[in-house]
């Protein structure tokens, strides 16, 4: 079966498809797609453009939220909590996690440029789940354009950096 056939039975039987996909009748590992993404394409009148820039967007916001958990994770257990901080992490919207990282550990203002930075992408993530992907777009740039990835990653990064700076340069003080 081929990649056209394949796509035709999912979407008029999804469920005769797993099964024989289960069964060994259809052999997917020559298959080189991504169904969830063709699906979504297909649905939702998606360009290649469009396509691209969500996945930017979800790297930058996946990138960043791993990033807070990290954070928030190390800083709870070297208080001392460490019996609850990873279960109460994987409750929290990302905007809750911003919040928390903001009202619990910036008092300095030391993570100024990872936090502003995270509130940007929180809203980049926003767009992207409602389906406004004409605003996926960073510092006016299309996140489908490469230049805007790019910027959005340089971005990204020195936030990182400028963040564990101002922290590595208070701890001296």
């Amino acid at each position: 079966m081929n990649k056209e056939e394949l796509s035709e039975l999912i979407l008029s039987n999804p469920n005769e498809a797993w099964r024989k996909v289960q069964t060994g009748e259809i052999d997917i590992s020559h298959v080189n797609f991504n169904a969830l993404r063709a699906r979504a394409k297909n649905q939702f009148h998606m360009t290649d453009q469009q396509i691209e820039a969500v996945e930017s967007t979800y790297w930058g916001s996946y990138l960043v939220e791993r990033n807070i958990s990290e954070m928030v994770s190390s800083m709870e257990k070297a208080l001392g909590n460490t019996d609850i901080v990873d279960d109460m992490l994987g409750r929290l919207t990302f905007g809750d996690k911003i919040s928390l990282m903001n009202d619990r550990y910036n008092k300095g203002g030391q993570l100024k440029p990872f936090i502003s930075m995270a509130w940007k992408v929180n809203q980049l993530r926003n767009d992207m789940a409602h389906g406004r992907f004409g605003n996926l777009k960073y510092n006016g740039i299309d996140l489908s354009d490469r230049k805007g990835q790019f910027k959005f990653l340089i971005d990204l990064v020195t936030a990182f950096m400028e963040s564990a700076n101002n922290i590595k340069t208070q701890n001296k003080k």
